[in-house]
């Protein structure tokens, strides 16, 4: 289906309808299987149910969802209208009225989807709230279509039609309703089983928490006695490291000294040994020239 909304003029921004009454919309095609007093009962009936609360009480989801009510030929006139043709419902419904409405039509069950999972309402006191104020709009679509119908036997009958349609209505919310406590009630039920569950694991969890905590600090602890005790070896050692290290020094001092004092004998030694040496020499050189002179003389 094409569905246009171009022969409407909203004026504000359009609100999300609720997509629950989209299948239980009535639908009208044009032909002769839904009068159209009927068909505005069956959308005045769902526009109490779904529009009632303040979220959806508004004209651009009325409009919109009546034109969703129509299929065919019906759909096809509507998009037939200029754009902004319309800026409320009553000027469609009028136009409705005006083109489709025939007192001598039969009226015959229309095509709409009835759903177990329906918004509940609390008591059957929604057929006395039919003038409530959310739905002003809306239910003054019946009142007017009353005052210009003649009262009638078929009239009549799809009167207790629509009101016994909306007591089977009503007692299936408040069936469903009963369902639903009960339902919520298992969830209760089933929820606080959860959250003892929960509750017992936390305390477990909690536990185990505490313990790895504790293991964890006596660990720090005994690490933190373990740095001190190597820290006062660290400064033991070096304390005994660095006595070795004077020592040392020291006795490379005394090496020194001894170096010094070996090496100014050695050189006097050295001296002497020359000198004495330069003497021998002298004396042995003293002695050759005396034999040569002697052996001079013998000659």
């Amino acid at each position: 289906m094409d569905y246009s909304f171009k022969p409407c003029r909203f004026s504000d921004c359009l609100h999300d309808f609720p997509e629950e009454a989209i299948p239980k919309l009535p639908i009208f095609s044009g032909g002769v299987s839904i009068t159209v007093r009927r068909h505005l009962g069956l959308f005045t009936r769902i526009m109490i149910i779904y529009c009632r609360p303040p979220q959806f009480n508004h004209e651009d989801i009325k409009m919109r969802l009546f034109v969703l009510s129509l299929e065919d030929d019906a759909l096809n006139w509507f998009n037939s209208f200029p754009k902004d043709s319309f800026t409320s419902l009553q000027d469609i419904v009028n136009a409705f009225k005006e083109r489709y409405d025939n007192p001598n039509s039969l009226p015959s069950t229309p095509k709409i989807v009835q759903n177990k999972e329906s918004n509940p309402i609390k008591s059957p006191a929604v057929e006395e709230r039919f003038q409530d104020q959310n739905v002003s709009s809306t239910s003054t679509i019946a009142d007017q279509d009353h005052d210009s119908e003649k009262a009638g036997t078929n009239d009549r009958e799809e009167q207790r039609q629509i009101i016994q349609d909306l007591m089977m209505l009503v007692k299936n919310m408040e069936s469903n309703q009963t369902s639903y406590v009960n339902d919520v009630r298992t969830l209760c039920t089933h929820l606080e089983k959860r959250n003892r569950e929960m509750e017992i694991v936390q305390s477990q969890h909690a536990k185990e928490i505490e313990a790895i905590k504790t293991n964890h600090e006596t660990e720090i602890r005994i690490m933190q006695s373990k740095m001190s005790g190597l820290e006062e070896n660290m400064v033991t050692m070096k304390a005994d490291h660095d006595r070795e290290i004077d020592s040392m020094q020291n006795k490379l001092l005394t090496m020194d000294e001894e170096m010094t004092i070996m090496t100014f004998d050695h050189n006097n030694q050295l001296a002497t040994m020359q000198a004495n040496h330069k003497e021998e020499i002298n004396s042995m050189q003293h002695c050759l020239m005396d034999i040569k002179e002697k052996n001079a003389k013998v000659i």
